[in-house]
């Protein structure tokens, strides 16, 4: 089963950097430049992750989190924030798993998509606890 994941984010370098890593480690990938194509993009196909920057133009990455977890089969779906903002917590968002501060670390990528393909919540759905638990790295 191939891993996906969408790209929202409005620097296209940016975007660049995390889909090399993400391809490289074995995900397939869609990129988009903003929270109104990022909804419109999961509202014809949800992905195993979603990357999402908060400060986008047309719809923020906040606007698509009060959203994202109502769409059909996006309620298991690795929602996580990347931001520069050092003062983003993630308790305070509810519908995000993961916030990873930028500049973002290639290798410490690389690694936590390797952890998200390898979770239950992608080779199976499950009710149960998932050892990826919600944290800021």
């Amino acid at each position: 089963m191939v891993t996906t994941a969408l790209i929202a984010d409005d620097n296209p370098a940016f975007q660049d950097i995390i889909r090399s890593v993400l391809e490289f480690v074995g995900y397939e990938v869609e990129s988009v430049f903003n929270g109104h194509e990022a909804l419109e993009t999961l509202k014809k196909r949800c992905f195993h992750a979603l990357f999402l920057d908060l400060n986008m133009p047309i719809l923020s990455g906040n606007g698509v989190l009060e959203v994202v977890r109502s769409l059909p089969g996006c309620q298991d779906m690795f929602i996580v924030v990347v931001t520069a903002n050092p003062h983003m917590l993630i308790d305070e968002m509810d519908n995000a798993d993961f916030v990873m501060m930028k500049p973002i670390q290639v290798e410490e990528l690389a690694k936590f998509a390797e952890r998200i393909m390898q979770s239950p919540r992608i080779s199976a759905p499950s009710n149960g606890p998932d050892p990826l638990e919600r944290r800021s790295i």
